[in-house]
């Protein structure tokens, strides 16, 4: 774990997820309301949102970008 970043996740490991998430949330809304659920379009209109609202908060200076991770 030495030298990673909290929180990362092997390439394409996050999008494997979201793939199995989404076919399990579709399932389970099959079968109580009828039709697929489309939750990973809420999930990226959110992630996008809130990215957003980091990069305000937070704006990247020369500074922070030269930091080691």
């Amino acid at each position: 774990m030495a030298g990673d970043a909290v929180g990362s996740f092997p390439d394409g490991a996050a999008e494997n997820y979201f793939v199995a998430l989404q076919e399990l949330v579709n399932k389970v809304h099959e079968k109580w309301v009828d039709g697929p659920y489309p939750f990973n379009d809420l999930a990226i209109a959110d992630v996008q949102e809130f990215l957003t609202l980091l990069e305000r908060a937070c704006p990247r200076s020369p500074e922070r970008d030269r930091r080691p991770n």
